[in-house]
């Protein structure tokens, strides 16, 4: 398994993964364990297969929403939204950065295009 998967070294996907699973009591995402943070095609097609297998359904964002975060058609990060004292935020990390809360219209503004995705 790619080491960001699991705490408490987790990439973005890990992260985003293991909250839903844990902090939100969704179903546990594949791991896509093959995939370094490093490879935004892949990245990109992991995303998809999601999409496309009726895992997860478009949303607005909401507590618990996959924030994927989109450049040129690939996806190139991902988090996950969370609410803190009535606020709305995306919990991520990123190499160099670690965890970090961002508000929702400074995430979006990081991103060409960012898509919100809600288990089915």
């Amino acid at each position: 398994m790619h080491k960001g998967r699991d705490y408490p070294n987790f990439d973005c996907w890990g992260l985003a993964r293991d909250a839903r699973a844990h902090l939100f009591g969704g179903r546990e995402l594949p791991a896509f364990a093959d995939i370094a943070p490093i490879q935004k095609k892949a990245l990109t097609k992991a995303t998809q297969e999601i999409v496309l297998s009726g895992f997860v359904k478009e949303s607005a964002p909401v507590a618990g929403a996959l924030a994927t975060a989109w450049i040129g058609g690939l996806c190139v990060h991902i988090g996950i939204v969370v609410s803190v004292d009535g606020r709305m935020w995306v919990l991520d990390t990123e190499e160099g950065h670690g965890g970090r809360l961002n508000r929702i219209q400074d995430f979006e503004r990081l991103y060409e295009r960012v898509i919100y995705y809600v288990e089915t």
